[in-house]
């Protein structure tokens, strides 16, 4: 459903909090739709914070629009999405993320500093830029045949347990991100922060584009309104 585009608007978000009233009043919208193709949606689950990791420092937008930029592959409206704002994306697989560092097909890429560490990605991509792309918004959905099949007694419970794993996952992520960037600047990660009133100009251009192409234009519209 291009609905969930919302959430991962490059430079939509500056914080959790402007996420999380996001997600409050957009969760009813997105049970909906989902349970509408045969969906249940049980929790979200925090995956960290995009900030983008490369082979040499960027540090403006000229510079992000010039890298041969890591995308997920089998999204091709993305990619093309991506092209016509400037950018040159190459689609791929994640697992093929660290040969594509390794050989310069890819010179950076969106990643939570989690993800960067776990993967070892940061080893080939020393330099990060922290942008505050987008969150890494994920949850838990179940087809609503296999979630019918489950007694109700027990529905409730997992009900009780998805919610208390999602603000688990609300608390831990955000410190286990920035533990990961002190980890690996130990190993020799340089950071450096977007600065200046293009990055702003930017974010309002790319949000532009994605309403009503890449994000219902009504769902976008409740978006904005909660997050401002």
């Amino acid at each position: 459903d291009w609905s969930f585009n919302v959430l991962s608007i490059p430079f939509f978000f500056e914080s959790y909090d402007e996420l999380n009233a996001v997600l409050d009043t957009l969760t009813p919208v997105y049970q909906q739709r989902l349970l509408a193709k045969g969906f249940v949606l049980v929790n979200w689950g925090h995956g960290g914070w995009l900030q983008v990791f490369s082979k040499r420092p960027l540090q403006s937008v000229a510079d992000l629009k010039a890298a041969k930029l890591y995308t997920s592959a089998g999204d091709d409206r993305l990619t093309q999405w991506y092209k016509a704002n400037g950018y040159h994306p190459r689609a791929m697989a994640m697992t093929d993320i660290l040969t594509g560092l390794s050989t310069g097909m890819i010179e950076a890429l969106p990643t939570p500093p989690l993800a960067a560490l776990a993967f070892q990605w940061h080893k080939q991509a020393p330099h990060m830029l922290e942008i505050g792309l987008a969150p890494l918004v994920g949850a838990t959905v179940v087809s609503k045949a296999t979630w019918d099949r489950i007694q109700p007694a027990d529905r409730t419970i997992l009900v009780q347990i998805a919610a208390r794993a999602e603000t688990q996952l609300k608390t831990d992520v955000p410190k286990q991100d920035a533990l990961a960037v002190v980890l690996m600047s130990h190993q020799g990660l340089q950071v450096t922060k977007a600065s200046g009133p293009e990055w702003r100009r930017e974010a309002e251009v790319l949000a532009k584009t994605m309403r009503g192409q890449m994000v219902p234009s009504d769902v976008f519209d409740l978006a904005l309104k909660e997050r401002d």
